[in-house]
């Protein structure tokens, strides 16, 4: 018996060339990571007080420039409370040591006693001198100058700059009251107006600076905050 043998086509089988290995260079994005909003709040109030100083200097312009540093330095103690800003801090205590001490001078400045003095000897002087120029103009001389007098020893037992006032108003009694009074009634109560508007101004002042010199206080204990941590 013969065999059979079966016959097979056999194709070589087509030669696979090997791909390059190709180096690709993965470009990372990193986008710099948004400012927070106080950065830009703390601009915005920086430029506000530099364009403030070349405003019109008026009764309200001192107010004004309380209000708005008092903002600025509110800002300034919300940026201190971020965690990430209390951590770059921490580590230039050098830093923080000379912020703080620049921040005790300007607290001195805003509790000097001197200057409380001041405001109280303007509201003083500001009273006093009502007095006396509505007791000139409704009285002859002689009682204008008693109530001068009164006026000098009231403001004996204050500063010398008051009494320097004072002493102004006294030299000028004469004739000028007299000139005034004859101006009528509207140039008084103009005066006066003047004086009212004067009075509010320095109690507004008072309270606006007070406001500040808390705002510094904060803004010193939050340094002193990051410098114990």
């Amino acid at each position: 018996m013969v065999s059979r043998f079966r016959r097979t086509l056999s194709f070589p089988k087509p030669s696979i060339t090997p791909r390059p290995t190709s180096y690709h260079h993965v470009r990372s994005v990193s986008l710099p990571c948004r400012s927070h909003p106080l950065f830009s709040q703390l601009n915005d109030e920086i430029n506000d007080l530099k364009s403030w100083i070349s405003e019109e200097r008026n009764s309200s312009w001192i107010c004004q420039g309380f209000i708005r540093l008092k903002n600025l330095h509110d800002s300034f103690n919300d940026l201190l409370q971020l965690p990430k800003t209390q951590e770059s801090l921490h580590r230039r205590s050098d830093y923080i040591e000379k912020l703080l001490d620049e921040f005790l001078q300007f607290i001195d400045v805003f509790d000097d006693v001197e200057l409380a003095g001041i405001i109280r000897d303007v509201n003083e002087v500001t009273v006093s001198v009502t007095t006396l120029m509505l007791n000139g103009i409704s009285g002859s001389s002689t009682k204008s100058k008693a109530c001068i007098n009164s006026g000098l020893n009231f403001m004996n037992k204050k500063s010398s700059k008051c009494e320097e006032r004072i002493q102004e108003f006294e030299e000028v009694e004469g004739q000028k009251l007299i000139s005034l009074r004859k101006q009528g009634d509207n140039d008084v109560k103009n005066l006066l107006k003047k004086f009212e508007n004067l009075e509010k101004c320095v109690v507004e002042m008072e309270s606006e600076s007070g406001k500040m010199f808390r705002s510094l206080i904060n803004t010193r204990v939050s340094l002193l905050n990051i410098l114990t941590l």
